[in-house]
């Protein structure tokens, strides 16, 4: 199971990647299929949901045009994977 969510993370995130160039980087997409294969799904999920939320909010804060979100999704991973069990 945890393979057929790192091949499907991986798809998602190439097919993001070509359809947003330059908004997403090819790191993260590899990133996010290496956690695929750590977290479960729920966990997955709430890991780029966070990620991606706290990104949002801190470009705002900081009027900043690119966040490194590989950073981000390293710590909101660990986050997760120690609140969410399942």
């Amino acid at each position: 199971v945890a393979l057929i969510r790192g091949v499907v993370a991986f798809l998602v995130g190439w097919l993001i990647f070509q359809l947003f160039e330059g908004d997403i980087g090819g790191g993260d997409v590899r990133l996010v299929t290496v956690l695929a294969l750590f977290l479960s799904t729920t966990q997955l999920f709430a890991t780029v949901s966070v990620a991606s939320l706290s990104g949002i909010v801190i470009a705002k804060a900081f009027a900043l045009r690119r966040v490194p979100f590989g950073s981000l999704l390293i710590v909101f991973s660990w986050i997760v994977y120690g609140v969410i069990r399942f």
